[in-house]
């Protein structure tokens, strides 16, 4: 799928510009970057609720699993991502806090593997060299030459 594609392209975009700006403009704030993104998380939040509540059928019934699923990950998995991705901005910089990011497709391939028992096809252990390598070659772990 086509549109599928360039959204996950649009979104890796984003991280390669996303991260260095908060180097630049949110991490050096006196009272850090993580509240001045939580303000921004919960504006988002609002135009995104507002949104599903005009254009989304409303549902027959609610159970709580999906609250809680939906709690859960905005809360945990966005929630401590952000101030755990500003701490390692502000210790280690925007490049490592970056190259942190090309672990999501590794290890969400491993889990489906292990967890759900997906098949794994020749393309995954190449992609997960590439990636790797990537990830190594930005943080000059590779490819230095000495003088």
């Amino acid at each position: 799928d086509l549109a599928g594609s360039l959204a996950c392209l649009g979104a890796t975009l984003c991280y390669g510009v996303g991260v260095p700006w908060t180097r630049r403009f949110l991490a050096v704030r006196p009272e850090g970057g993580a509240p001045i993104m939580g303000a921004q998380l919960l504006c988002s939040t609002a135009v995104m609720a507002l949104l599903v509540a005009i254009w989304t059928p409303v549902p027959d019934s609610v159970t709580w699993q999906p609250v809680v699923a939906v709690v859960v990950l905005g809360a945990l998995a966005t929630g401590l991502a952000f101030i755990w991705m500003f701490r390692v901005i502000a210790l280690a910089g925007s490049v490592v806090s970056a190259s942190v990011t090309y672990a999501t497709p590794l290890v969400s391939t491993a889990l489906g593997i292990v967890v759900l028992g997906e098949a794994m096809s020749w393309n995954q252990p190449v992609g997960a060299v590439v990636v790797l390598a990537g990830a190594a070659l930005v943080q000059g772990l590779i490819g230095r030459r000495s003088t």
